[in-house]
């Protein structure tokens, strides 16, 4: 795995949401061999690029390139990874069940079908014409060949391959952390780098017809210089393309018939697959609970397509749980990694082999954002999290007093300005309540870390309303007050709500307590109150200050809490 995207877990030993979703062998085969291809075909984009110079410096660079990828090591990796990521692409289509599926995973199967079309002639007339017959391909002959009346075939052969191998790198590296962090830099690259090949191989066209008006000898002595083997090679060169496009077609129709001749026989053996709260369909036997949620048209996630790279297909399986088939090694590594309970599998790595009841967990918009911070909290689970709740105080008088521009405009600068001290500390937004917030600390670590991460954030957050308020002096009247309440304590984190609605949040009693800390901070008129256990865990001596005894109703003992007047009073962190 690319070690930029790969992330720990916070118990320091277990692997992070990046590991594991490289999917199975066959997967993995696929994605390396893929990527061998992408990065001669970047290399090789590059190489026409050069053309923008000079053809002299193109052929220049040519050598360089032909140096790696036509030695030993270069010409094993090439063909190897060519013939590997052919083999599993179409063991791909043959496993397929149903070919309803996401509009990018049919633009890739249909670009990358195209490809052998488009790219069997060059394919040919370069590489396997020099191995055959000694002759050396340079970018002048093949410009020669193409410019005039092929050009665009170029430009269809570069936009074909290109673009079907960055679908393909995008739709696996998006599900790891860092890639949003550098998404717009390889997009950047994937966009330009192909118009910079093609506008190169152009520059050069030109170059070369040049030549061959002002110097009537260019084209022999070209030939010459070569070792052009004769005009016999043009028609090797049409049967490689036409073997090429025959094996084409007859894999595709091999395809086709076995497709139809097991949907033929699949109809014979069907089982009941019911969604709770939805209806019942009878599916084929062996089909995935995924396939056939897309077989019958039912709305479900799959982030990675359903390759078992991610968790969003997830569901929860009911009645017929106990006759599933036991999950595999790739099914059991996502569901470790998210922490799943029993009842819970992958949608697109079981086969229906038995009547099933089956609920999916995740709205089917869900995108690739619901990996990040999630460490299986999102279908439910105990945690213990610090809760953080702030209000602005007298804030009612302030929206009478003002234009309704005015308010959203002071509450727009005022949540910008603390949800960004919460992330940069390693806190979750919950959720924003009218003049208030709630933030989560302790997704992603320990009980001491989160107690730490919840108390920075209320010093910060303290010394950042000094600074808001000094900027918006113009449209206070008086400076902006805030109370923040702070509890450390055993909640339920899960993804709660229907739909687009359905949001990560936190309930419990803990939530309950911190939200009577931040009320406390009127009764004491004071910035910041926080509960003696966020204290301890965060390793802070809060015996100096004035402390407060707030009943709990289900204890027999009362909750002690520190009072600060300014959040920036608190002492450092232990």
């Amino acid at each position: 795995m690319p070690i930029w995207f790969a992330k720990r877990g916070s118990n320091g030993d277990k692997p992070g949401p990046a590991s594991g979703l490289q999917g199975d062998l066959t997967q993995q085969l696929r994605l390396w061999s893929g990527l061998v291809l992408m990065a001669y075909a970047a290399s090789h984009l590059a190489n026409h690029a050069v053309g923008l110079l000079s053809l002299a410096d193109m052929e220049l660079v040519r050598l360089y390139f032909i140096g790696f990828w036509r030695s030993d090591p270069g010409t094993i990796a090439m063909a190897g990874a060519l013939v590997i990521h052919v083999a599993m692409a179409f063991l791909k289509l043959a496993q397929t069940r149903t070919w309803r599926m996401p509009v990018w995973q049919a633009a890739q199967i249909v670009l990358g079908l195209a490809i052998p079309l488009t790219l069997a002639e060059h394919l040919v007339g370069t590489r396997i014409v020099h191995e055959v017959y000694g002759m050396d391909d340079r970018y002048a002959l093949v410009l020669l060949a193409s410019w005039t009346d092929k050009n665009w075939g170029m430009a269809i052969l570069i936009g074909t391959v290109w673009i079907h191998g960055c679908i393909g790198i995008h739709f696996w590296a998006r599900l790891y952390r860092g890639y949003h962090r550098i998404r717009l830099w390889l997009f950047s690259v994937a966009l330009l780098l192909p118009v910079l090949a093609y506008t190169g191989y152009a520059s050069a066209g030109r170059e070369v017809a040049a030549l061959r008006a002002s110097d009537p000898l260019w084209v022999a002595n070209l030939l010459r210089d070569i070792g052009f083997p004769g005009r016999h090679v043009l028609q090797f060169v049409q049967q490689g393309e036409a073997i090429a496009h025959y094996s084409l077609f007859g894999a595709v129709a091999a395809l086709v018939l076995f497709q139809f001749l097991r949907f033929v026989l699949s109809r014979r053996n069907t089982v009941t697959l019911t969604y709770v709260g939805r209806q019942t369909y009878r599916v084929p036997r062996g089909l995935s609970i995924l396939e056939a949620s897309r077989r019958n048209g039912v709305p479900h996630a799959a982030v990675c397509g359903g390759r078992g790279r991610c968790s969003t297909c997830r569901v929860r399986v009911g009645a017929g749980l106990g006759q599933l088939t036991p999950a595999g090694d790739l099914e059991q590594k996502v569901l470790r990694r998210i922490g799943a309970p029993p009842n819970v599998r992958l949608a697109c790595q079981v086969p229906v082999s038995t009547p099933l009841e089956v609920s999916p967990l995740l709205p089917p918009s869900s995108s690739p954002s619901v990996m990040a911070a999630d460490g299986g909290n999102r279908h439910g689970r105990e945690r213990e999290l610090a809760v953080l709740f702030s209000d602005i105080r007298s804030f009612t008088r302030f929206s009478e007093e003002k234009l309704p521009f005015d308010v959203v405009f002071v509450l727009n600068q005022y949540f910008r300005a603390m949800s960004t001290v919460v992330q940069s500390n390693g806190g979750y937004v919950d959720k924003y309540i009218g003049d208030g917030l709630m933030a989560l600390f302790g997704l992603e670590s320990d009980r001491e870390t989160a107690a730490r991460q919840a108390i920075e954030s209320a010093r910060a957050m303290s010394r950042e309303l000094t600074r808001l308020n000094e900027d918006l002096s113009d449209e206070l009247s008086e400076p902006l007050r805030i109370g923040i309440g702070i509890h450390l304590g055993q909640v339920i984190v899960g993804e709660i709500g229907h739909g687009t609605a359905a949001s990560l949040t936190a309930i419990g009693d803990t939530v309950n307590v911190a939200s009577r800390l931040e009320a406390m901070t009127k009764e004491f008129a004071s910035e910041l109150v926080i509960s003696d256990d966020l204290a301890r865990a965060a390793g802070i001596d809060a015996g100096a200050m004035q402390h407060a005894d707030l009943p709990i109703r289900g204890r027999t003992q009362p909750l002690s809490a520190a009072v600060f007047p300014k959040g920036s009073d608190l002492p450092d962190a232990g």
